[in-house]
């Protein structure tokens, strides 16, 4: 696997991302809490700019009329549809 160099590690602030075209392929790198994950910018449902989405988090229920929000930023909604992903 190739590396390449995207961003000094201050650019991307926690909670931010960084679009850049690895190799000619759109890329999305994100910060959460330190660690830095990248994306291919296309969802696979019909090929929206993923990485444009919202960083949302997750609803969890153990019982009917109760929920909780879990991993706030973590997950992220397509523009598009709304097809989330973590």
């Amino acid at each position: 696997m190739a590396r390449h160099v995207v961003a000094a590690a201050g650019e991307i602030p926690p909670g931010a991302r960084k679009l850049v075209t690895v190799r000619g392929r759109q890329i999305g790198i994100f910060n959460h809490g330190g660690a830095y994950f990248a994306l291919l910018n296309r969802c696979p449902h019909q090929g929206a700019e993923l990485c444009k989405g919202t960083l949302i988090g997750l609803a969890t229920s153990r019982e009917p009329g109760h929920f909780e929000l879990t991993r706030q930023g973590e997950m992220l909604k397509c523009p598009w549809h709304g097809w989330e992903y973590d």
